[in-house]
């Protein structure tokens, strides 16, 4: 009698990374995926949370236009670019930074 079990769905990355709720957890999704194919290039893991841990340390210093440059350079595939600026919107930005001299 053969009882195979049966193989589990597999979870599609873009809902994967759609599903996340934080930085930590958007990393271990593309660490899990190790790569991604872009339009253009295959991005490693380590890269795109590189380019998104730019993007958050210009949103900590209330620098909009340097988190949307940043995030430019983050690929779009599977959602990967709009869930970042998602989740880095949510963060505080630190006010020691944001205070303005007149």
């Amino acid at each position: 009698m053969n009882q195979e079990r049966p193989s589990e769905p597999e979870i599609s990355p873009e809902y994967r990374i759609r599903g996340c709720l934080g930085l930590d957890e958007l990393y271990y999704v593309l660490r899990d995926l190790k790569e991604v194919q872009g339009s253009r290039q295959t991005y490693t893991a380590e890269q795109l949370i590189e380019q998104i841990e730019k993007a958050v340390f210009a949103h900590q210093h209330d620098l909009a236009v340097g988190v949307e440059m940043e995030l430019n350079k983050v690929t779009k595939t599977f959602g990967i670019r709009d869930k970042a600026r998602e989740l880095i919107a949510k963060l505080p930005i630190d006010t020691h930074y944001s205070r303005r001299e007149v």
